[in-house]
């Protein structure tokens, strides 16, 4: 004897297959709410991509920077490195 469960189960998966096959969304595009989502994602790709691109730019500022001289101040008002 079969169990209630698996035949009301295998009737909803017999019954829904052809609902499943069937596409019926090509055509429609895409909705103003996803065009909303996708431009929201991309607001704040952008707005990450500021500081981190300040951040890169003082970096390589930095590198490429002149070292202190023997005695000379530096911004902070210290001697360069061997002056100490």
């Amino acid at each position: 004897m079969k169990s209630p469960a698996r035949t009301a189960l295998l009737t909803v998966l017999f019954c829904s297959s052809p609902a499943l096959a069937a596409g019926g969304a090509e055509g429609e595009g895409m909705s103003l709410m996803v065009k909303i989502f996708i431009g929201f994602v991309a607001a704040i790709v952008v707005l990450q991509l500021l500081p981190s691109l300040v951040l890169f730019s003082s970096m390589i500022a930095a590198f490429f920077k002149r070292a202190p001289q023997e005695g000379e101040l530096v911004e902070n008002g210290e001697m360069g490195e061997s002056a100490r």
